[in-house]
């Protein structure tokens, strides 16, 4: 009693071999909730147990506020667990090519909701201009070199939805043989990098990109959604100790 879903889930493949939960999806029907989205996924190897914790306050945080979740457990295309990396960019390009017109926040496995009250609604009213809300990747850095691991994209504007297909096609554009021959992240661009390329490449999309100050989101100190990043703790182990601990003193007062 009390254990929401994805604890259950958690308990049940948690120890169990990671293809069980290859291609899992949760979800919230998103015709309850068409206006926001929370969206996260992971392979089913290395990040899944991640997944499971910060997952935890991402769906308290939807059901708080009416929020339609998905979480995608497995490979979209690609061979080896660090390229679900990629799954955001066939997830986000799946709700475009479906009609979707809303917002759509996007977390990493490695990222949390550390404030459930947080009114993300009333934050977005005033943002319906915007293809996107970004980050900086570092204080000073250029306007298109941004983290893309909690990224807000608004597949209600034109420019947004124009966005996830030019990061999709640029996806696809690379071979499966070179995916296939990349096994430990540094022969192909990865998602991160996409995004830069495509953002530099056009100019025009500067004023429709909202760059929001990291002490909102995208920090391990952020107001609404932290992460906990590799700079922060050192190895797996040591993140998901940090991650662990973070996500019970939120959980704890809200089961």
């Amino acid at each position: 009693m009390g254990r929401t879903l994805l604890a259950r889930l958690a308990e049940r493949l948690i120890h169990r071999p990671r293809r069980r939960a290859e291609g899992r999806l949760l979800a919230a029907p998103l015709a309850l909730t068409n206006d926001v989205l929370l969206l996260q996924t992971s392979d089913p190897h290395v990040y899944f147990d991640m997944l499971c914790l910060s997952g935890r306050t991402a769906r308290a945080f939807c059901r708080r506020h009416g929020i339609a979740y998905q979480a995608f457990i497995g490979l979209k295309r690609g061979f080896h667990p660090w390229q679900a990396t990629f799954n955001r960019i066939v997830l986000l390009h799946e709700l475009v090519e479906a009609g979707f017109a809303g917002w759509v926040l996007y977390l990493d496995a490695d990222a949390y909701v550390a404030d459930l009250d947080f009114d993300l609604r009333r934050y977005l009213a005033d943002k319906a201009s915007y293809a996107a809300i970004l980050t900086p990747i570092a204080p000073g850095a250029a306007w298109w070199d941004i983290n893309a691991g909690v990224a807000l994209f608004n597949l209600g504007a034109p420019d947004g939805r124009w966005l996830i297909r030019a990061w999709y096609d640029a996806f696809t554009a690379i071979p499966d043989d070179a995916l296939r021959a990349d096994a430990h992240w540094n022969l192909v661009r990865n998602d991160q990098d996409l995004l830069h390329d495509i953002l530099r490449a056009n100019p025009r999309l500067r004023p429709l990109v909202f760059l929001q100050a990291t002490t909102l989101i995208n920090a391990a100190d952020a107001r609404f959604v932290r992460q906990v990043l590799r700079a922060q703790a050192e190895g797996m182990a040591a993140r998901m100790a940090v991650l662990q601990a973070e996500t019970d003193r939120i959980m704890i007062p809200n089961p």
